[in-house]
């Protein structure tokens, strides 16, 4: 194998599931190349290492010479959701990911030798947000603005299945202190003012970091996967019981609810498709081709993360 075909073409490497992929990808002897608009952030990020080029997220063809003959081309691109849903602010997180992905998916088809695989970063808001139903990788998709996005996400990425193994990742909440999910409810509770949203019960489908990144290399590893696939860990959980096992471990009460009107008239729609979704979601597929959960249990998970973090 050349060296060109130990290449791992990431687009979205600066945030949070980006950088610890590139970290681990070095520790496999992989070479990693990151793709961005700011190769300035990325060089503070990243060491040696790291092959870092900039792309402006539309030159076709010049991206196409960088991916051609790769190993893998992973696209985890995609403005934030976790924000008020504005009219602008929709338009953005709907943009950021097609356009982005039409531009590789176009690349991709320019290729003389095409990568291997392409990794497309999807999500569960894929599938219906109120629903403690079990769903996995057949599940319908929802009716919601998120649902609508992603859709459309991955319709654009199946535009490059003919030329690569395309592999499509509907991500859960990823779990990690650096950031995420995990760190900004950590904050409230170490002030002695955390609790959960709405009434608590509706459940969470969260992987640990290490888990996800894992999953992804699994996955350009193993030739013969290829589809959708669920990363999130097999055991969901309710946000009450989420946050007050949290608590438990750093000492810190849990006792004040955040009523679902309070985060409605703050976040508005955003709310009840983010906040306050309830999904329980499986990762069927994941499981049946062999990949093994290091972290499937949510309280190795939660002291993993806060009383040994990396």
């Amino acid at each position: 194998m050349n060296s060109n075909q130990q290449k791992i073409v990431i687009v979205g490497a600066t945030g949070l599931i980006g950088q610890q992929l590139v970290l681990n990808l070095i520790h496999e002897g992989l070479i990693p190349v990151v793709l961005t608009r700011n190769p300035s952030k990325a060089k503070m990020l990243f060491d040696n290492d790291v092959q870092i080029q900039h792309w402006d997220g539309t030159d076709i063809s010049g991206l196409t010479a960088i991916i051609n003959n790769s190993k893998a081309v992973v696209n985890l691109a995609g403005e934030t959701v976790a924000t008020r849903w504005t009219k602008r602010k929709k338009e953005l997180i709907l943009k950021s990911r097609i356009d982005t992905t039409n531009a590789i998916v176009n690349a991709i088809n320019g290729c003389s030798e095409p990568p291997e695989v392409f990794i497309q970063a999807s999500a569960i808001g894929y599938y219906p947000y109120n629903s403690s139903d079990k769903i996995d990788e057949d599940g319908l998709v929802g009716d919601g603005f998120l649902s609508n996005v992603v859709m459309q996400w991955e319709q654009t990425a199946a535009k490059a299945e003919s030329k690569s193994r395309l592999v499509i990742i509907r991500t859960g909440i990823v779990l990690s202190v650096n950031g995420g999910f995990l760190k900004e409810i950590l904050r409230p509770i170490k002030l002695f003012i955390g609790g959960w949203f709405g009434n608590g019960k509706q459940l969470l489908s969260w992987i640990h970091i290490d888990d996800h990144v894992r999953a992804i290399q699994f996955l350009i590893d193993n030739t013969i996967n290829k589809g959708v696939y669920n990363l999130v860990s097999p055991q969901p959980i309710s946000y009450k019981l989420f946050v007050k096992k949290i608590g438990k471990i750093i000492n810190r009460p849990i006792w004040m609810p955040i009523p679902t009107f309070i985060l409605v008239l703050l976040f508005g729609r955003m709310s009840n498709e983010v906040l306050l979704s309830n999904q329980n979601i499986v990762p069927s597929k994941l499981l049946s081709s062999g990949f093994k959960f290091k972290y499937g249990d949510i309280d190795f998970t939660i002291n993993n993360l806060i009383t040994n973090p990396s």
